[in-house]
């Protein structure tokens, strides 16, 4: 009787080994097909990282070359700009002293005090003022009793001794030049003649020549 309890309990534990075995072993299956796939999933997430890396570095190596491009660019235009500022300012110097030699011809400096159409004819207002420059510019304030002029820190004086409302022909063929920042910039005649309000008390230097203005300079004021 004891034998057979022994024998019982004995097929008991081999059968609960038995069963334990096939389930750690089932369980050590499962384990490494989870790992198997976690490993082949990283794989494929690193592979798209890898992917995306590179297109990324060759977005950002063609952004480069079109910033160098853009920056080539820039510096022809740049460099354009600068030789046609160049040639304008010579081709201004050659009209100067052409008209400085010719007859007749009177060069002024003055405030625009009007712009006036009278029959299709356009006419300008004008109050004519002197300019200093420099050690001229400190002893005429001085000679104004005007030492203390806020144009002196810029080292120029202007000097309107009368006011004056001179009326003078502005022809339609007239070469016109006004400021763009600090430099001088062509402008068409209908475009000048436009900016009917924009004009009162800008100050140029102005050409005459037979009772006509056939050039105007807006001067440049520091």
């Amino acid at each position: 009787m004891k034998r057979k309890v022994v024998f019982v309990i004995f097929l008991v534990i081999m059968g609960t080994s038995l069963i334990l075995n096939i389930g750690y072993s089932y369980n050590i299956h499962n384990l490494n097909g989870t790992n198997m796939r976690i490993h082949s999933s990283l794989e494929q997430d690193v592979k798209r990282l890898s992917e995306k890396l590179a297109s990324t570095s060759l977005i950002i190596e063609n952004l480069k070359s079109e910033n160098d491009k853009l920056t080539a660019n820039y510096k022809y235009i740049t460099g354009n700009l600068h030789t046609m500022q160049v040639e304008d300012e010579a081709n201004i110097y050659k009209i100067r002293k052409i008209i400085d030699n010719l007859p007749g011809v009177s060069k002024k400096l003055a405030f625009i005090k009007e712009l006036r159409n009278e029959k299709g004819v356009y006419y300008l207002v004008f109050d004519y003022v002197n300019w200093f420059h420099g050690d001229d510019a400190k002893k005429a304030a001085q000679e104004d009793n005007n030492p203390n002029a806020a144009s002196l820190s810029n080292n120029f004086y202007i000097r309107n001794e009368i006011i004056e409302n001179d009326k003078v022909v502005l022809r339609n063929d007239a070469m016109i030049y006004e400021l763009n920042g600090a430099l001088l910039k062509y402008i068409a005649f209908n475009d000048f003649v436009s900016e009917k309000t924009n004009l009162v008390d800008r100050l140029f230097n102005i050409v005459i020549v037979t009772d006509k203005i056939t050039l105007l300079e807006e001067q440049y004021r520091p």
